[in-house]
């Protein structure tokens, strides 16, 4: 867990989002990744809500000073993100299937 003890809340940033994941899956599924998929994208949520600043690299700071946007991997799945330490708040912006 994090420095002060308390997880980090992880949201989906938006409904196209949360569309775009359940396409990854369907794709996943038809590649015959389906369960590393599902496996990975748990592992990451895991990894975002206890250490996301341990995870990943660091990409850019936003116009928002107190967010980091990070990019971090579990094959077959990436996602960019961004932390606010502050508010213990993790913005999920994208995730994608590695090599598409």
């Amino acid at each position: 867990m994090s420095e002060n003890g308390s997880p980090f809340r992880v949201k989906i940033s938006g409904a196209a989002l949360a569309h775009q994941i359940k396409v990854l899956a369907t794709t996943a599924s038809t590649m015959g990744v389906k369960k590393e998929f599902l496996t990975s994208l748990a592992a990451i949520h895991q990894r975002l809500s206890k250490d996301p600043l341990g995870f990943g690299e660091p990409r850019f700071q936003t116009h928002n000073p107190n967010f980091m946007c990070r990019i971090g991997a579990m094959k077959p799945v990436a996602v960019h993100f961004a932390v606010h330490e502050e508010l213990r708040l993790v913005l999920v912006l994208r995730v994608f299937l590695m090599g598409m």
